[in-house]
């Protein structure tokens, strides 16, 4: 397990015991490069590790893995493109992201 994954479920695991509110998001961008935030009402972080780097993942698997071994039932998909028709849009540039809640089985 990678250090950052350590972290991140350490991390995850005290924000629960303390009862914080938020929610997990997993940004994808050009399909290689998947990058975790955390919401808290309209607040969007990225989350970083001890050395204040974002965690990143190089698929939605391997991000799900780590989300199960954090206990994450559930987050927040969000595929953000510049081109509408990748998401099922009209065709031609537009700033657009589809957002889609996956479970971690």
């Amino acid at each position: 397990m990678r250090v950052q994954d350590t972290q991140f479920i350490a991390a995850l695991k005290a924000r629960s015991e303390a009862s914080e509110v938020f929610e997990i998001e997993l940004h994808g961008f050009e399909q290689q490069i998947y990058i975790v935030f955390e919401r808290t009402g309209d607040q969007l972080t990225p989350f970083k590790d001890d050395r204040k780097k974002v965690l990143k993942y190089p698929s939605i698997t391997a991000a799900k893995s780590a989300f199960s071994k954090a206990g994450i039932e559930s987050f927040e998909f969000v595929h953000a493109t510049a081109y509408g028709e990748m998401i099922g849009n009209p065709g031609g540039y537009q700033e657009t992201e589809m957002r889609q809640r996956i479970r971690v089985d």
